[in-house]
């Protein structure tokens, strides 16, 4: 959203205000807020939350990626700082910063379990000592702060450890002692083209295994964890990858009625509002519910009812 024109942007979270839902996520680029250590540009956060704030809406602040002075030359923005207290110090600056707004929760990195976002390939200790680093200069900084971890990617334990299944990083991530550094559990359940709740897709279905995640926390002694869905979706257009406007407001119901369901999921975030780009061919443009224009697609009006909670 920071990239957004304040007309774009205040269109696109009344039309978040108008479907019922109370919660938007923004990323918070460290390496494009802190391009140079000891100085923050935070002009376009700062934007996105008094939009937020004048709508209504709470903002869930993700925060990543790493500036090219706090890593090794050679690597590229998804490879974690050499040291975790760069990222904290950030962290803490930011929160000390919106404290009392309508940014109330952060998540801590995205998609850790997987290579193309933890360089060079995900470890699950090291981005405990991250989390823990950078949720001990968030509560510092303000009290009130919900401290998510990063949302994990839909994943299998490749031989290569190119990517790890959510449970196994979940378990590893516990293992190295940081089970007390999130207040709850982000994970990113994308189940396309199954519905969540099919239960024929089970060796693969991370929504439909989200009681695993669960059942994990809980032998671990972690009793009572929230799990926050910070992105569910599925994206339309012409890629090999699409589905039907149709199928993805099913697709999205059926993920908010199943979340409702299950006790210990909190929040849950579609992902996401519009196209980002008006280009069918490429998926990652083509998750919204609304297309690039803002016309709704074919299943707008369901999803609203199922956010509203409603049944047709």
């Amino acid at each position: 959203m920071t990239e957004l024109t304040a007309a774009v942007l205040d269109s696109d979270l009344a039309t978040v205000e108008s479907s019922g839902a109370g919660w938007v996520r923004t990323d918070i680029d460290w390496s494009g807020v802190e391009r140079q250590r000891g100085t923050f540009d935070w002009h376009d956060i700062d934007r996105v939350v008094a939009a937020a704030d004048a709508h209504g809406l709470r903002v869930l602040g993700m925060l990543a990626y790493t500036p090219d002075w706090a890593r090794s030359p050679g690597t590229n923005d998804k490879t974690p700082p050499n040291d975790p207290g760069d990222f904290a110090r950030f962290a803490g600056a930011a929160a000390a910063r919106y404290a009392g707004s309508a940014m109330t929760a952060w998540e801590i990195w995205n998609e850790p379990n997987i290579a193309p976002f933890w360089q060079p390939r995900p470890d699950a200790a090291a981005y405990g000592r991250l989390l823990t680093a950078a949720a001990s200069a968030i509560r510092s900084a303000d009290a009130n702060a919900t401290v998510v971890s990063g949302g994990f990617a839909p994943a299998i334990d490749a031989a290569d450890g190119s990517e790890q299944a959510p449970e196994t990083f979940l378990a590893e991530l516990l293992a190295s002692g940081n089970g007390d550094a999130f207040d709850a559990l982000g994970t990113h359940p994308y189940s396309y083209p199954a519905l969540p709740t099919d239960e024929t897709t089970s060796a693969w279905n991370s929504f439909y295994r989200l009681p695993r995640l669960h059942d994990v926390l809980e032998r671990a002694g972690v009793h009572g964890r929230d799990i926050w869905l910070t992105e569910v979706g599925a994206p339309t257009g012409r890629s090999s990858a699409a589905v039907s406007e149709q199928r993805q407001a099913t697709i999205l119901v059926d993920a908010l009625h199943a979340a409702r369901s299950l006790p210990y999921v909190k929040r849950t975030f579609l992902y996401t509002v519009r196209d980002r780009a008006d280009d069918p061919a490429n998926p990652e443009a083509n998750f919204g519910l609304r297309h690039h224009d803002t016309t709704p697609k074919t299943g707008w009006a369901d999803v609203v009812d199922a956010i509203s909670n409603k049944r047709r």
